[in-house]
């Protein structure tokens, strides 16, 4: 089991819920809920993130496609997506 402590004394571990903090475009920030899994080589911390996204479906088989033909559908997907924080941004719920 991993452990870590961020700068406010919260002590961390696999499987936590916690908030994220990142940074998008023009230095923007954006809030969200994941799941702590622990610290990556380089000393980032690692999460995993619920996110969801548009994208073109393929009625008969579900999957997705790279375009929209006659048997395709525009559609909201959700996936989740492991991301490495080097600011460390993360917060316990």
């Amino acid at each position: 089991m991993t452990e870590y402590v961020n700068k406010f004394g919260q002590v961390l571990n696999t499987g936590d819920k916690v908030i994220v903090l990142t940074q998008g475009y023009n230095h923007s920030l954006k809030e969200r809920v994941g799941t702590f899994v622990g610290v990556h080589k380089n000393g980032g911390v690692q999460v995993e993130v619920e996110l969801s996204r548009w994208t073109w479906v393929d009625k008969l088989t579900g999957e997705k496609t790279i375009y929209s033909s006659g048997n395709s559908e525009y559609k909201q997907i959700s996936y989740t997506k492991l991301t490495t924080l080097q600011l460390n941004r993360v917060y316990k719920l």
